[in-house]
């Protein structure tokens, strides 16, 4: 807790929100090139993403390893569809854990 004051020499605690980073790995379909890739580290990184590690796969899949502070698959499935649109692609999770 940090304090603060108020004037009158008074403190005052105020609550100091401590933020969790997860790490996370995941499994995303359709990710066939380097601008692909660009375009996922990107969606990744607009929801916070730090750290964002990619390999391509074979069969156009790419593994992705990062750290969070907010982990849903929900959150990832909606950026991943945003950084889809307009392209001829269509990123999808296959897979999402996380880690220890």
């Amino acid at each position: 807790m940090q304090t603060t004051s108020r004037g009158d020499d008074s403190p005052q605690l105020s609550p100091v929100a401590e933020v969790v980073k997860v790490r996370v790995s995941l499994v995303i379909n359709d990710v066939t090139c380097p601008k692909c890739m660009e375009r996922v580290k990107e969606a990744l990184s607009s929801l916070g993403g730090r750290e964002v590690k990619m390999e391509l796969l074979p069969q156009g899949r790419a593994y992705v390893r990062l750290t969070l502070s907010e982990v849903s698959a929900e959150r990832v499935t909606e950026a991943l569809k945003r950084a889809s649109q307009g392209t001829k692609h269509n990123y999808v999770l296959a897979e999402f854990k996380v880690e220890d």
